[in-house]
């Protein structure tokens, strides 16, 4: 079998890219890092170096067709943001190989937080109260009645890139004045307001085909990046039946196919609120491997038009990812106050967590040294341009891969609309 991944600068992408090496498949690695951990993975037979997605889409697709045209392929395989575009171009894509995507506008819809919320209301799902106003008059007249504390966010970041904790209606009002002050801001881009919801953070990885999810992981995280929400940089496969449930019934509501990651917070009831979706692979992935998930298999047998048997990962099995623990660590430096003292805190339990780890990640694998040297590489890039650019770190490492919107349909005029209620 002959499978061709993208987004594999990313560690969970390289991970795939291993896997599917390992099960005696033919895999060429693609993205737009010369010298990703996915192109230099032992694992990987030919990789493709493609423009960057987020600023050139349409060179991006034209590049990957051509190479389609040029190469057969069993399958191509997104694991990344790049979903979103190759869903909208799937007739395009699927004369050449098979992919297994989502609807286009069902993607871009629950991609898009406060259009999420509408689905959630739809679907019912229970998701926080969430308020999208149109410009900054309406902000204020909403921030005068809003019940505090309140999130500002933007709609298509990761990596709580862009999220604001306000406390106030003035701090409500001063955090979007912010965010809105570049004047070419997209109208699908201007930020949302949405409640705060006090509890645990738990994610979750699924794989589905035509609404069927064929494997998960629920996950709580012990340690995200940056501190208090984010991308997961420790954490532990659970049970969850609730969940469990949920996913299901999201799967089946959106006919999903692909990866696709739910997060969520569980309140001191027990009750779980969808906060955001993933479409695409998340940190998840090396967990679910880890507690009897395995991906690639699962998808290889779907190539093959078999029916699997579903996976749920076991539960208590716990992994680190280093790059983003390091991450973590070096968060300590933008803190306000005692920055020293801040540091010896974090760097003790850096050394030594307050629970175990199961497995080692791609950044420690000896096995496939060429990868993990590409994936401390990109790290240490990713750090420079931070301090660079004054920019968090999460969107220096996933500039090469995220999706943005207005330059992708820049290029799809004929893009769905997203429809949206504006208040809950």
């Amino acid at each position: 079998m002959r499978v061709l991944v993208t987004g594999t600068s990313t560690f969970f992408g390289a991970r795939i890219v291993q896997e599917l090496g390992r099960q005696g498949v033919h895999v060429t690695a693609a993205d737009s890092v010369r010298f990703s951990a996915g192109k230099m993975s032992r694992y990987c037979e030919q990789h493709l170096h493609l423009p960057q997605m987020g600023k050139n889409p349409k060179a991006w697709l034209d590049q990957l067709v051509n190479h389609l045209q040029r190469h057969q392929y069993d399958l191509l395989l997104p694991t990344f943001e790049e979903s979103l575009l190759l869903a909208e171009h799937a007739a395009e894509v699927s004369r050449y190989t098979q992919l297994m995507t989502t609807r286009f506008d069902t993607m871009l819809a629950v991609h898009c937080k406060p259009v999420l919320h509408e689905r959630c209301q739809k679907w019912s799902i229970p998701s926080p109260a969430t308020w999208w106003p149109n410009d900054e008059p309406e902000l204020r007249s909403l921030a005068a009645r809003l019940s505090y504390p309140v999130l500002l966010k933007l709609p298509m970041s990761n990596n709580s890139v862009g999220r604001i904790a306000c406390h106030c209606a003035g701090d409500l009002i001063h955090a979007y004045q912010q965010a809105t002050s570049h004047s070419m801001i997209h109208p699908m881009e201007r930020p949302f307001v949405q409640q705060v919801i006090s509890g645990e953070l738990i994610c979750t990885l699924m794989y589905c085909h035509e609404g069927r999810k064929l494997g998960e992981v629920i996950y709580r995280s012990l340690r995200t990046v940056p501190d208090g929400g984010g991308t997961s940089a420790h954490r532990e496969s659970i049970d969850h039946p609730a969940i469990a449930e949920l996913t299901e019934h999201f799967a089946r509501q959106t006919q999903w196919s692909g990866f696709v990651g739910l997060d969520l917070i569980v309140d001191r009831d027990q009750s779980a609120f969808v906060i955001d979706v993933n479409p695409r692979a998340n940190p998840g992935t090396n967990l679910g491997f880890m507690a009897g998930v395995n991906w690639t298999s699962l998808i290889q047998q779907i190539v093959r038009g078999e029916s699997p048997q579903f996976a749920q990962a076991k539960a208590g099995v716990r992994t680190r990812t280093v790059l983003l623990d390091i991450a973590w660590l070096l968060e300590s430096l933008e803190k306000p106050g005692n920055r020293l003292a801040k540091v010896r805190h974090r760097l003790k339990h850096f050394l030594r967590p307050e629970w175990r780890s199961d497995g080692r990640d791609l950044l420690s694998c000896r096995e496939d040294w060429r990868a993990t040297l590409a994936l401390g590489l990109h790290g240490f890039r990713s750090l420079v341009s931070s301090c660079w650019h004054r920019i968090p770190i999460g969107q220096c490492a996933l500039e090469d891969a995220n999706y943005h919107f207005a330059t992708a349909s820049a290029m799809s005029p004929k893009s769905p609309p997203l429809e949206h209620r504006r208040a809950a």
